[in-house]
């Protein structure tokens, strides 16, 4: 809880913040969204991050609209 707290005072929705939170402690490599607020507050955050915010169709927009 006092990661999500601290990722909410860096300008993450508190939801966003759980989430981050959750996955950083799982360890885990890259958090999927969709959500552009999201991916942007990441993007501007990412140095301060433990994991990697990603959207998963990034890729698939490539491949589909060159």
């Amino acid at each position: 809880m006092a990661r999500s707290k601290e990722l909410h005072r860096m300008g993450f929705r508190p939801v966003d913040a759980l989430h981050i939170a959750c996955a950083e402690t799982g360890d885990a490599d890259v958090l999927f969204t969709t959500d552009d607020q999201f991916l942007r507050t990441a993007t501007r955050c990412s140095a301060q991050l433990r994991v990697k915010v990603a959207n998963p169709l990034a890729g698939y927009r490539d491949m589909v609209d060159p």
